[in-house]
């Protein structure tokens, strides 16, 4: 948790809740206490993890739409997805998803839309793996990323 305070993402989600308490007191307190109710404390914390896991979206489809556009090893893969022509126009989908979500800290609706746009993406994203006989590993990430995002539509905004 020292990290987390020092670290960028700390930071920027400070950026959204400037009175972001330092979590090494809750942590303490639920330290010391084990087997009582969370800390009232924590509650505010479970926005916060929403806001995080907004994020963490957002931040990653931006690096998978800036590969789209300028990573040799992604246009290999495109190639390797039997769809060389979609690449450009998945990477513009994913960035106008990631401004989406961003704007869904302001204002719901425009979150939830971007996080189903994107669940959508990861479900034909699966089936496209399936279709190419991909490992379950490979699989991976296109299922975490789907469940990430139908829980954002559902419940994250």
């Amino acid at each position: 948790n020292l990290i987390l305070i020092s670290s960028p993402f700390y930071l920027l989600l400070s950026t959204f809740y400037p009175c972001l308490p330092s979590p090494i007191p809750n942590l303490l307190s639920l330290i010391s206490h084990p087997h009582s109710s969370l800390p009232n404390s924590l509650l505010p914390n479970l926005s916060l993890l929403k806001t995080s896991l907004i994020l963490f979206s957002a931040l990653s489809f931006l690096g998978y739409a800036l590969g789209c556009f300028f990573s040799k090893y992604t246009q290999n893969e495109f190639v390797r997805y039997q769809l060389p022509d979609q690449r450009r126009l998945v990477g513009g989908l994913q960035i106008l998803a990631v401004l989406g979500l961003l704007g869904g800290l302001q204002y719901p609706w425009m979150g939830q839309l971007a996080a189903a746009g994107l669940a959508v993406m990861m479900l034909v994203a699966l089936a496209v793996r399936i279709r190419i006989k991909d490992s379950p590993l490979q699989m991976g990430p296109a299922a975490l990323y789907l469940v990430l995002n139908a829980y954002l539509c559902l419940k994250g905004f």
